[in-house]
């Protein structure tokens, strides 16, 4: 069943009528979201290879990552680009409650002459941060680079815009309900300048062809791009027992 009303943090409400997927009710728009992401993957690549990383990204605090997702690029599934439209849909709805200008904050720093890093925050409020994240269930705590996501982007705007951050929170919204609960998060700068030495490294990795070593972590079993991880096959094979 589509989502009807939601009531967001501020207690205002936000209706929807319509499909959040789409306005007909219908999966007609897929063709035209699928040349989006597929044109969204293409920029990131793009990017990459210009030194400019995303604080999502960066926030896994693994270069293994973002080497492998520039040099084998992932096709999009159509489960995984109706993901992204209702994800999408669910942004735009929560957002509509605040003023434009405090929506899809950009923000970016350069480290060094031609490495930036970059993103953009889904709502700065009230010199208050919030993160909007689609889910399927509550999890006890968020993710541990969703955290480190929100220390970036606050270090970002206090360090390099001059702006106040007073609290930060993760805003998980459940896309099947629309109910929602938000998880306060503590700005850590040190994670922001572990992101830098990952920016760097994956930099000068990506120009060099150099390899490096590969931290294995809960999220590798879920990674695009495991098929072409050695590390990973290797650490599959010693579970399984395999020689």
């Amino acid at each position: 069943m589509p989502l009807t009303k939601i009531i967001c943090p501020s207690g205002r409400e936000v209706s929807l009528t319509r499909c959040l997927l789409c306005k007909n009710d219908t999966w007609c728009g897929t063709k035209e979201w699928r040349r989006k992401f597929l044109f969204a993957q293409g920029k990131l690549e793009k990017d990459i290879d210009r030194g400019k990383y995303s604080a999502s990204i960066l926030s896994y605090l693994d270069p293994a990552k973002i080497v492998f997702s520039y040099k084998f690029p992932y096709a999009l599934s159509i489960n995984l680009i109706h993901i992204f439209i209702m994800g999408h849909a669910i942004h735009q709805l929560y957002e509509s409650a605040y003023p434009p200008e405090s929506c899809e904050v950009p923000v970016e720093t350069e480290l060094t002459p031609g490495i930036k890093i970059s993103g953009h925050v889904d709502i700065f409020y009230k010199n208050k941060i919030y993160d909007l994240k689609t889910v399927s269930t509550f999890a006890r705590q968020p993710k541990w680079y969703y955290k480190n996501q929100l220390s970036i982007y606050g270090t970002i705007l206090e360090d390099y815009y001059s702006e106040k951050v007073d609290e930060m929170y993760l805003w998980f919204v459940n896309k099947s309900t629309g109910e929602n609960k938000l998880y306060k998060i503590s700005l850590d700068k040190e994670i922001f300048e572990e992101a830098k030495e990952v920016a760097l490294t994956s930099y000068k990795a990506i120009k060099e062809s150099r390899k490096f070593q590969i931290k294995l972590n809960d999220q590798c079993a879920s990674c695009p791009v495991r098929k072409y991880c050695e590390a990973y096959r290797d650490d599959l094979m010693e579970v399984n027992g395999n020689e």
